[in-house]
């Protein structure tokens, strides 16, 4: 999923509302949370990886992608599914 969230496409849509957190699911990092990365991880049931969330300010999640996808169906999914954030 590196080469789709670093592709210029996408990131001049994420850069609108978005703040891109890696995560390392087995990791002992503290996170601004406070809480350790795998700790994190089970928070979200994160159980594979790639899996993006979408969260809104109060953590809530709004949209979960399991799995890779093209930078076209990641488009299409964010853009369908959260148009009201990024005016795609």
């Amino acid at each position: 999923m590196d080469d789709v969230l670093n592709d210029s496409s996408i990131q001049n849509i994420l850069e609108r509302n978005t703040d891109i957190v890696k995560v390392n699911i087995h990791g002992s990092v503290i996170t601004k949370g406070k809480l350790t990365e795998k700790e994190l991880a089970k928070k979200y049931n994160i159980k594979a990886v790639p899996t993006l969330i979408f969260l809104n300010t109060s953590s809530e999640e709004l949209l979960r992608i399991p799995g890779a996808l093209t930078k076209e169906d990641f488009r299409s999914l964010i853009c369908d599914n959260l148009w009201n954030l990024y005016n795609c």
